[in-house]
């Protein structure tokens, strides 16, 4: 079918798409999208091709039913033994590339992919519409990765203008969810949303033909296991033993343990540089507020199955900073970490306020305000010198210290320092 300006022909003539029920190309020289919205002049699911308002845009329009049949599909198909390449470069096989080039004095901005999502639908809960999806399955040994970037900042000096490898901004008005304050899987609105699931895998059946490599999941040994046919054959009339062994014979059928239905995934982030490279902050906050927390572990759970398991693991000598305000000179007033020969410390201003030792001794070089002490072990006045202990300048009543001059308990009252009558020694 042709047609004059402003008028639609169709690739296919119209009696045989409609017959084998195809996707019709219509192609117009008017435009096909006016305020974001298709035109409806045309049959729900045949594609509309116009080259206006300087671009050439595909459209089409569902009035009904479902369908994941793209209005384009690129497939790419890489049987080639031959090749090699560096996994951090960008080279490779590729289905579709995009180039865009800001030049010198270029102003405005330059977008190399640019996706619109309008989003209007009120299917609350059943329908998640997406800007940009991607869908990977790895079947083989190959390194594979969701989403790969790559920025190659060439400004060497203190870079004049941000290079951000990523950013997401949610506009909106109105709380979340008042449940979210407490209970973070229930928000509503999520920047970074981070899910570990497990595949689906059949559970075994009697009499049933496996060929080699179907899998299947059985109990094994208190819990989910998946068992794969290394000799095909049909299953027998009851599960066999399953916790006999790693090979399973079933009737005709030969299973081999693969391993369990449980998904662990290593690591939700992971931050690492070469030799020559540092992050100033892995994970920073501006000037933000919180109306629950800025981590929220709540509801997290350690498996008490993993002895070494835990919340939060900081590396020897890593420093929990309890004062900072946004400033250098804010940094590392009141800190607390582990040292190796001092124990867990302290320390405000430079010195040290408590000291935690690994045998359980807690040293507190400065004084102790509290209604009452309950000891279950034992406690240790800290020992000085005579002249030690009358050279201190901020001593205050009731401060004890042990003289280890003449090897007697000292107190400090009415501005002086006073030794303790030691009563006779205990004998048995």
């Amino acid at each position: 079918m042709l047609a004059f300006l402003g008028v639609a022909y169709a690739d296919t003539p119209l009696s045989t798409a409609r017959k084998n029920r195809e996707t019709v190309l219509w192609r117009f020289f008017d435009p096909v999208i006016v305020d974001n919205t298709i035109a409806p002049f045309v049959t729900s699911g045949d594609v509309m091709e116009s080259y206006s308002i300087d671009a050439l845009t595909y459209a089409r329009r569902w009035n009904h039913g479902l369908s994941e049949a793209p209005i384009m599909r690129l497939a790419l198909d890489n049987w080639a033994t031959d090749w090699h390449t560096d996994y951090k470069g960008p080279e490779g096989s590729t289905g579709l590339e995009v180039s865009a080039y800001a030049h010198s004095g270029s102003n405005g901005n330059t977008v190399g992919t640019h996706v619109n999502l309008y989003s209007y639908g009120t299917n609350n809960g059943a329908a998640l519409d997406q800007g940009y999806a991607v869908g990977v399955v790895k079947g083989g040994t190959n390194g594979v990765w969701g989403f790969a970037g790559q920025i190659t900042d060439t400004t060497h000096a203190q870079p004049v203008g941000e290079t951000w490898g990523m950013e997401f901004d949610i506009m909106a008005n109105g709380d979340d969810l008042p449940v979210s304050q407490y209970d973070v899987s229930r928000s509503n609105r999520v920047f970074y949303f981070l899910s570990a699931k497990t595949l689906t895998v059949p559970a075994w059946s009697a009499f049933t033909s496996y060929s080699a490599s179907d899998a299947i999941s059985a109990s094994f040994r208190g819990e989910c296991g998946i068992f794969k046919a290394i000799v095909p054959g049909r299953s027998g009339a009851s599960a066999p033993p399953w916790d006999s062994n790693d090979v399973v014979i079933d009737n005709s059928v030969t299973w081999s343990f693969s391993e369990m239905c449980q998904n662990v995934v290593g690591a939700g982030f992971e931050f690492t540089t070469d030799s020559n490279s540092r992050f100033n902050t892995g994970i920073g906050s501006s000037r933000v507020t919180y109306d629950n927390a800025f981590i929220d572990l709540a509801l997290a759970r350690n498996n008490m199955n993993v002895a070494a398991g835990a919340m939060i693991r900081f590396p020897l000598d890593g420093i929990m900073d309890w004062s900072a305000d946004g400033t250098a000179e804010g940094k590392n007033r009141h800190i607390m970490f582990y040292d190796r020969k001092a124990g867990f410390l302290y320390v405000a201003n430079n010195a040290v306020r408590m000291a935690i030792h690994d045998d359980g001794s807690i040293v507190l070089p400065g004084s102790v305000h509290t209604g009452s002490l309950v000891l279950k072990g034992t406690m240790q006045l800290q020992p000085l010198s005579r002249t030690a202990i009358l050279g201190i300048t901020t001593a205050k009543e009731g401060m004890m210290l042990n003289d280890s001059t003449d090897h007697v308990p000292v107190i400090y009252e009415h501005g002086h320092w006073y030794p303790l009558k030691l009563g006779h020694e205990i004998a048995n």
